[in-house]
C-alpha cells in the first residue's frame, strides 16, 4: 500500500509513497550534519501526521528550517506502517488524525518497540483526556491553537533528550531495557545480566533496526580501538541468547540477529546502514576506558 506523503525534495516531489529511494539517502547522512547553529541540534528524521493541509505544511516548513528531514502524511491509516520503515525519531501526531484518536496508534507502535518521540497536536481541554494521551505513550502534549515558536521549541526539546540517548526504559516487543536501574525483563520476567552482558545489550538496543559491526561494539561497549578481541564480542551474544531465549528456540526467531560479514542487530530487515552517530551509554562517563572484562570473569 503507498504512503501519502509530502517533501520538498526535488526527487521526490510529487510522487506520492515514493519515499523509500529518498529515505536509503536521508538515513544515510542522517545524523552526519549540524542542524540550527544556535541549538546544536542534529539532523533527525521526523514524521508529521495532521488532518490540516495547511497547518502540516506548516508544520514541515518550520521543521525543515531547524535542519531536519520532514515526511508528512493525511492519511492515518498509514502511520504505523511508516514508523516501521522508516525509525523516525519524532512522530508529530494529531489527535483527530484517526477516526478512533491518537491512543490506538501509540499502543501499536510502542508494542511494537517503536520509542521515537511522539509529540500529539490536541485541541482537548480536558486535562483528563490529555493525560489519556501521555498514558498511551505520547512524551508531551500541544493544545491548539498554539505558536509555531512554541511548537518547535518542544520538538527541540524532545530532540535533544533522544539525540543524547537518555530514554530511561527501553522497549522491544516483550523486552524491556531499564536502563538507571541496569534491570532487563521479557515477558514480565526478569533477566539477571551481568555488567558486560547489560552494556552489550544496551547498545545493540539503542541501535534497534540497524546492523552494528563487531567492531563498533568493540569500540563502544569494551573501549577498544582493535577488532583482534573480536572474538568476544559473539561469546557474549551467546551469553545473552542463553539467558534471554527460551530452550530450543528456533534461531530466527531470535532477538539478536546475526548479519553476515558484519556483525549483529536487533529488529529490522538486515540491509538497514548504521547511523553516523552512535548513542551513548548511561553511565559512561564513569566507566573505564580501558576496562576489558574477559569471558571467564563474566560469564
Amino acid at each position: 500500500m503507498a504512503i501519502p506523503w509530502e517533501s520538498n525534495d526535488e526527487d521526490a516531489q510529487g510522487h506520492e509513497g515514493s519515499y523509500k529511494s529518498r529515505f536509503s539517502r536521508e538515513r544515510k547522512d542522517r545524523r552526519d550534519n549540524l542542524g540550527d547553529a544556535v541549538t546544536g541540534e542534529k539532523y533527525m528524521q521526523v514524521l508529521v501526521a495532521e488532518q490540516d493541509r495547511d497547518l502540516g505544511i506548516r508544520l514541515r516548513e518550520t521543521l525543515q528550517n531547524g535542519g531536519h528531514a520532514v515526511d508528512l502524511t493525511f492519511d492515518a491509516d498509514c502511520i504505523v506502517e511508516h514508523v516501521r520503515s522508516k525509525y523516525p525519531d519524532l512522530l508529530v501526531l494529531d489527535s483527530e488524525a484517526h477516526e478512533t484518536g491518537a491512543h490506538p496508534i501509540l499502543k501499536q507502535i510502542r508494542a511494537e518497540g517503536c520509542d521515537a518521540a511522539a509529540l500529539v497536536l490536541t485541541a482537548w481541554v480536558d486535562p483528563i483526556k490529555r493525560a489519556e494521551i501521555l498514558d498511551a505513550g505520547a512524551d508531551d502534549c500541544l493544545l491548539k491553537p498554539f505558536s509555531l515558536i512554541e511548537f518547535a521549541a518542544r520538538c527541540r526539546a524532545l530532540l535533544r533528550r533522544r539525540a543524547q540517548g537518555h530514554s530511561p526504559v527501553l522497549r522491544h516487543g516483550d523486552l524491556e531495557v531499564h536502563r538507571l536501574h541496569r534491570q532487563v525483563f521479557r515477558a514480565g520476567r526478569e533477566i539477571v545480566l551481568t555488567p558486560k552482558e547489560f552494556a552489550l545489550l544496551e547498545y545493540l538496543m539503542l541501535r534497534r533496526g540497524e546492523n552494528v559491526s563487531r567492531r563498533e561494539l568493540l569500540e563502544e561497549v569494551w573501549k577498544m580501538e582493535l577488532d583482534t578481541g573480536s572474538g568476544i564480542v559473539d561469546v557474549f551474544v551467546r551469553y545473552l541468547r542463553l539467558k534471554l531465549e527460551p530452550a530450543h528456540s528456533p534461531a530466527e526467531s531470535w532477538l539478536i540477529q546475526a548479519v553476515r560479514g558484519t556483525g549483529y542487530r536487533i529488529g529490522g530487515p538486515p540491509g538497514k546502514s548504521n547511523r553516523p552517530l552512535r548513542p551513548r551509554l548511561l553511565g559512561a562517563a564513569q566507566r573505564d576506558p580501558a576496562e576489558m572484562d574477559s569471558a571467564s570473569n563474566e560469564a
